[in-house]
């Protein structure tokens, strides 16, 4: 899915999800720098958004649901 579809369909609220309008004008690069300059880092989320940078059809938005569903077990 590409960015801007990811943008359209918003964010579900959670602590894994960017939910500020002012990020939505972020790279995915600025995302993953974000990610990394978070306490603690936020190393597996980084790395989804340098997925989303180079693949546009990557379901980033998918895989971050997976892994909260996965969390909540």
């Amino acid at each position: 899915m590409a960015l801007d579809e990811i943008r359209a369909q918003g964010y579900k609220e959670s602590s894994h999800w960017i939910s500020s309008r002012t990020e939505w004008s972020m790279t995915p690069r600025q995302h993953c720098l974000a990610c990394l300059q978070q306490t603690p880092p936020s190393v597996f989320e980084a790395a989804l958004w340098v997925s989303t940078e180079h693949d546009a059809n990557f379901a980033w938005h998918e895989v971050m649901s997976e892994m909260d569903r996965l969390q909540r077990q």
